[in-house]
């Protein structure tokens, strides 16, 4: 089978991509690095609009020079 894109997602020089799940409801975030111009950037966190069938914004996150994401939980809350 071949690869078919499904969604074109815009970046600022993304380095990282993390998929999450929370309760059933899918997470993309991305980290942003660079823009040709300044590393102060917001990186995104996207979240799977079903009606819509593509991930849709849900935070920006201001960052400098992000590099790498990691979602976690302690005591069942999400990070």
């Amino acid at each position: 089978s071949q690869y078919v894109s499904h969604q074109h997602i815009p970046t600022k020089g993304a380095r990282d991509w993390k998929h999450f799940v929370i309760e059933d409801f899918h997470y993309l975030a991305v980290a942003n690095y660079f823009n040709d111009a300044t590393f102060q950037l917001d990186s995104e966190v996207f979240v799977w609009d079903s009606t819509a069938s593509q991930f849709v914004s849900h935070q920006l996150i201001p960052t400098k020079g992000a590099l790498d994401w990691e979602h976690f939980v302690i005591d069942d809350t999400h990070y």
